[in-house]
């Protein structure tokens, strides 16, 4: 009766399992196979390693620490090998094995098996997407959701024979290792793109890409001149629009968000509208944006851009800044200009100091830009829209890579959990 009780308690029902796995194995509650470390302590020195959830890398699993300076609070204690695992919901795919002894928040769960192949295995089942879903799903709390202890042993584990998991953690470890290097190359290959680009955009601004195009067209160094922004165009923002003028539908109504998303995709999604006769309203007191216009934003993020096409909208202000054109300069150039680090450097020495990251008008109208030209403008937007153009075009394909590296690892861990990596003994006596 009692044998019948614990295997009751164990086993997981035909309906609950989410899919199919070998014969020999069994699916388990995941609690009969791990257990919790309920060590606490408020007591610690100066110098104990202390893990917080920022010290947990999400894609890598590394747990680096920092050392307590101060008694606050109750701390978990653990040790090298316990897994440790992110409770809260924007860590719940933050877990990895502890590297040496020491504390952690009280928000880390502290999980111990019976072997470390045992506890690696267990930590890579916390990757599968099943699982992630599993733990979001049943996460409680309304501004921090947490996913208690209970929970996690109460998920479903797909239990192996017990030579298994050494096997397919070996597996796992040997794929993985030459995916990461492969990732790690392409990350490599991936700075280059945005130092190479930094580079382009230092000689554009500094007249060294054009050097050739001057000499065949007579025209020296000193056609250049340094202009502050406010003496080239106007610099606005928007008349305020209010929370209850916003409307189910209607005019787009643009935040930093959606023009970071321009600047980034080429494309965004409005979430915000006011009614078409606010617009008209403010169009026939104000004026709003006209095709060839940029829009900066100049809060938080500082620099991202995009020149107003032909769609209606309104915008934010504040949180955009509107560059208005005229015929001294090209809006494409000014662009450009804006993704360079000398701009950036400016900005960054401009806001210092100030209580908020805000690029204010006043500011953004003292910022210099470098001015050849209007023929020397075209020449220069000409050539980085090509190369750039090109070097998006690759970055992009390396992006692709990446995220099939990404999607590979996810494949593999489901094939693992499946019992379908080929190590698999049918004959080696049963889970159960």
């Amino acid at each position: 009766m009692a044998q019948k009780k614990e295997k009751t308690a164990v086993v997981v029902p035909k309906e609950e399992q989410p899919y199919g796995v070998p014969e020999n194995w069994l699916w388990v509650r995941l609690g009969n196979v791990i257990k919790s470390s309920k060590d606490k302590t408020d007591i610690f020195q100066d110098n104990s390693k202390y893990v917080s959830l920022e010290n947990i890398e999400k894609d890598t699993g590394n747990i680096s620490f920092q050392y307590a300076q101060e008694v606050k609070s109750t701390k978990s204690i653990f040790h090298n090998g316990d897994i440790l695992y992110g409770r809260l919901r924007p860590y719940l795919n933050k877990h990895g094995l502890a590297t040496f002894d020491g504390i952690c928040s009280t928000d880390i769960l502290v999980f111990k098996t019976n072997g470390l192949s045992f506890n690696k295995f267990v930590n890579y089942f916390f990757n599968l997407t099943y699982f992630i879903g599993f733990a979001v799903s049943n996460s409680k709390g309304i501004n921090l959701p947490r996913v208690s202890e209970n929970v996690i042993f109460d998920a479903p584990f797909p239990l192996p024979p017990l030579p298994e998991p050494q096997r397919i953690v070996n597996i796992i470890e040997s794929l993985f290792k030459d995916l990461d290097e492969a990732k790690e190359r392409l990350l490599k290959v991936k700075k280059g793109f945005g130092e190479r680009k930094a580079a382009l955009l230092h000689k554009a601004f500094t007249g060294k890409l054009t050097e050739k195009w001057r000499e065949r067209n007579g025209v020296g160094l000193e056609s250049w001149e340094n202009v502050q922004l406010g003496e080239l165009t106007d610099i606005q923002s928007s008349k305020r629009v209010y929370k209850e003028d916003y409307v189910e539908e209607g005019i787009p109504f643009f935040r930093s968000s959606e023009v970071v998303e321009l600047y980034d995709k080429g494309t965004v999604e409005p979430k915000f509208f006011i009614s078409y006769e606010k617009y008209n309203q403010l169009k026939e007191n104000y004026g709003v944006p006209q095709i060839g216009d940029m829009l900066v934003t100049s809060v938080g993020t500082i620099g991202k851009t995009w020149i107003v096409d032909e769609r209606q909208f309104y915008y934010k202000d504040g949180n955009l800044t509107q560059v208005v054109k005229n015929d001294k300069f090209l809006m494409q150039y000014l662009q450009k200009y804006m993704q360079s680090g000398e701009f950036q450097s400016q900005v960054n020495s401009t806001v210092a100091g100030s209580a908020y990251n805000a690029l204010t008008i006043v500011k953004f109208k003292n910022l210099i830009v470098p001015l050849p030209t209007l023929p020397e403008q075209k020449k220069i937007v000409s050539i980085l829209n090509t190369v750039l153009s090109a070097e998006k075009e690759a970055e992009q394909k390396v992006d692709s890579v990446i995220e099939g590296i990404d999607l590979l690892k996810k494949s593999i861990l489901a094939r693992a959990f499946r019992g379908e990596l080929g190590t698999n003994d049918p004959m080696e006596e049963k889970a159960i």
